[in-house]
């Protein structure tokens, strides 16, 4: 705060960096959002001509990406889970989540015309999803998967598989993440 920006060079930024990690506690993933804020800053005084050149970029040495964190729930933990979320349309997420291992944004732009029940011969579920990247993938569903798709579904022969029963539109990206994170530290899962 009270050094001015062209000022700021990589070594008082990774000091700020290990302070910040090792004084205060914070994760890297944190201290790599701080940076990646800073150096949009700079990037802006650049453009608009307050500094020559943004003098950190490129220069400073971050801490690693922190690995995913893999969870792993008994199935004793998941029957809780699904049973403690309150309203049915987040709990087919869940458990759709639970049953595919599908990312939150696949899931949530899952549309009714991607989805496809066969019985060949005997009953098959399929369903398209563009992934990460934009690739779009086609897989099948388990059988309890399917099951959540038949629910969720219904008759509908359009729209997102997922939909807002309150809006009848799609979830927003973030909208029911708190309910979620409130069940799961109340069942003490993470």
């Amino acid at each position: 705060v009270d050094i001015p920006l062209g000022d700021l060079t990589p070594d008082l930024v990774e000091k700020y960096i290990y302070t910040r990690q090792k004084r205060d506690g914070v994760s890297s993933n944190t201290v790599r959002i701080e940076f990646r804020m800073l150096s949009k800053m700079l990037g802006y005084a650049v453009r608009k001509g307050i500094l020559a050149a943004n003098q950190l970029q490129g220069r400073v040495e971050l801490p690693p990406k922190p690995s995913i964190r893999e969870v792993r729930l008994s199935d004793e933990q998941l029957v809780v889970l699904i049973a403690e979320i309150p309203n049915q349309s987040l709990r087919d997420i869940v458990e759709f989540a639970l049953y595919t291992g599908r990312r939150k944004e696949e899931i949530l732009s899952l549309l009714v015309e991607n989805v496809r029940f066969m019985d060949i011969p005997e009953p098959v579920v399929t369903y398209s999803v563009q992934v990460k990247g934009g690739v779009w993938k086609r897989f099948i569903a388990s059988s309890f998967a399917a099951e959540v798709l038949r629910r969720a579904i219904g008759n509908r022969p359009e729209g997102y598989v997922f939909k807002n029963p309150n809006t009848g539109t799609r979830y927003a990206k973030n909208a029911q993440l708190p309910l979620f994170h409130r069940t799961v530290k109340k069942l003490r899962l993470m």
